[in-house]
């Protein structure tokens, strides 16, 4: 599989990995240590800018992009399976309340 961030790959090469496993495992502590990294870095880059600077700061913004339009549809199906199961729950509660004994007639 090719990397679509290849400028970021070449300055700092663990970033894109890194920060992909720590929103797909919902590790806060470890997106606030790389916020600062990727800060140091965009700092780095607009303080001695190479021909690469603009790629890496578009691929960048590009990962951050994906990472949040992820991350936003992680939680609108999370937000949809919480809805399905308050719903079952309020049918087995409605069920147990009525007196049935059986789901079977």
């Amino acid at each position: 599989m090719t990397n679509p961030y290849p400028n970021v790959a070449a300055v700092a090469p663990q970033l894109v990995l890194r920060l992909t496993e720590a929103v797909d495992a919902l590790d806060a502590d470890e997106l606030n240590a790389l916020d600062g990294d990727v800060r140091r870095l965009v700092a780095e880059l607009v303080a001695a800018p190479n021909t690469d600077t603009p790629n890496v700061l578009a691929e960048l913004a590009q990962l951050y992009r994906t990472l949040r339009l992820d991350s936003e549809a992680r939680r609108s199906e999370l937000q949809r399976l919480m809805g399905e199961h308050r719903r079952a729950q309020a049918g087995l509660l409605a069920y147990r309340s009525s007196g049935a004994t059986s789901l079977n007639p």
